[in-house]
């Protein structure tokens, strides 16, 4: 990646010029992303003690259970941001550069009403709920806090619905560095603002939207630069079309299908093995998972520009180049991927016992075994699926997956039930979340490579 960034930008009017440049802008958005992941990571870590002491257990435990209903709520934008995303995908693949603005505006209006219509729920509808039925305080104290909490946390995330956006247009047009940057300037001033907030002793919630609304306050500068640098951009919020918000809802909605069965298969698991096997095998199994994540996550920062730039050259019939990257992309995931999943299952279960100092925490060698193999798999399965979303064939990728959520819950419950076995669980998991939808989606990916081929011959 420093290579590539060191040599000078590709010319976009060549193929090998745009070629270049479409490596160089996944290598500089994969190094900003990864830089925002660790800076995320390290100001999670020392927020958790520094504000565990300044609130007390009582206050602290009503802002993580806001955010947590905050993070419930991710989906709300029914999916119009990354249908957004695909749409001005297609305008950079076929060097478009009028209907953007129409796509920006119309999913503008929409987000933009949608942040309206929560802030009124927000000030209006808010005041009239039993805060105190929903979260259970320890002392009469804390109840005052929670509304107040409340109300300026989802405000910040309405609020973040429309400026997010930013991403998703960055991303489009092989700029995601840029939206990255922003949300890492965003967590470390929230960050310094959460320190300020302790010294000047300042109250929960102002505390907690601070934290959540500073990367959204950021990304509203980033706004103001991109629109500044890239005219065909600006969006046209004065002429609303029907049938650009009906295009973008269509996709929107396969998509929130595709995240809503994602997190099935990824989140149901340790639901079902708490309901049918008991809290005893939940520790190995999510401590498990915590330690294989970190290769995953390293995996997914390091090809994070790469889908987006596959579904570019897909809608500019640069078919070669798809091949190659896709070729290129399955040798680093193994690279990084599949070989540092082979020293966890190795050395795994002496590094869990050495990091929680407890043998309750350390998995059985099968469990150990079948999240490995389910890492690894998934591993690959997301290369094609997001290959595939970023070429605009997301419904497949998400009836699919939505079909393996519900096989998944329902399977595995009843065999968590009869077997008490959580490795039998995840072998369900691995087969109809990750061997499954890996194998179809390669098959498809490469028949759709096939048939444009044979277009463009024909």
């Amino acid at each position: 990646m420093i290579r590539l960034l060191l040599k000078k930008p590709g010319d976009p009017s060549s193929e090998s010029g745009r070629s270049l440049l479409r490596y160089q802008r996944a290598a500089l958005t994969s190094i900003v992303l990864m830089a925002g992941r660790v800076v995320n990571l390290l100001t999670g870590l020392l927020t958790v003690p520094i504000t565990l002491n300044y609130l007390g257990e009582d206050l602290f435990s009503i802002w993580m259970v806001v955010t947590s209903v905050v993070g419930f709520l991710s989906f709300s934008d029914f999916g119009i941001g990354i249908g957004l995303r695909n749409m001005l995908i297609e305008c950079a693949g076929k060097d478009d550069f009028e209907t953007p603005k129409k796509l920006i505006g119309n999913a503008l209006i929409v987000l933009l009403g949608m942040f309206f219509f929560i802030s009124l729920f927000v000030f209006f509808v808010f005041p009239l709920l039993s805060w105190d039925q929903l979260i259970k305080c320890q002392y009469p104290d804390s109840v005052p806090h929670i509304l107040p909490t409340m109300q300026s946390v989802v405000f910040m995330f309405a609020l973040g619905l429309p400026v997010s956006q930013l991403q998703n247009i960055t991303n489009a047009y092989q700029r995601g560095y840029w939206g990255y940057f922003c949300l890492f300037l965003g967590r470390v001033f929230g960050f310094l603002f959460v320190i300020w907030c302790v010294f000047a002793g300042q109250p929960l919630w102002l505390l907690a939207g601070g934290y959540i609304g500073f990367p959204f306050f950021v990304s509203l500068l980033g706004w103001g630069i991109l629109l500044w640098k890239v005219p065909y951009l600006r969006p046209s919020l004065i002429n609303p079309e029907i049938a650009v918000m009906k295009r973008l809802f269509g996709i929107g909605f396969f998509v929130l299908l595709y995240h809503l069965s994602y997190s099935m298969l990824n989140s149901s698991v340790i639901i079902i093995i708490a309901n049918t096997i008991g809290t005893e095998g939940v520790v190995p199994y999510s401590v498990t998972q915590k330690l294989l994540s970190v290769s995953s996550v390293i995996t997914m920062s390091l090809l994070a520009g790469i889908s987006v730039a596959v579904g570019e050259a897909w809608h500019r019939k640069d078919l070669v180049w798809v091949g190659k990257s896709i070729h290129r992309t399955e040798k680093l995931t193994f690279l990084f991927g599949v070989i540092p999943l082979i020293f966890l299952l190795l050395f795994g279960r002496t590094l869990i016992y050495y990091w929680t100092k407890s043998s309750a925490s350390i998995p059985s060698f099968p469990l150990l075994l079948v999240c490995t193999l389910f890492s690894g798999i998934m591993m690959f399965g997301n290369i094609y699926s997001n290959s595939l979303i970023a070429m605009n064939y997301v419904r497949l990728v998400a009836l699919l997956n939505c079909l393996g959520g519900f096989i998944l819950i329902y399977g595995g419950y009843y065999l968590g039930k009869i077997s008490q076995s959580s490795a039998l669980i995840v072998i369900l998991q691995s087969f109809v979340g990750a061997f499954i939808p890996t194998i179809v989606f390669r098959w498809k990916f490469q028949e759709k490579m096939k048939f444009m081929d044979y277009l463009n011959k024909k």
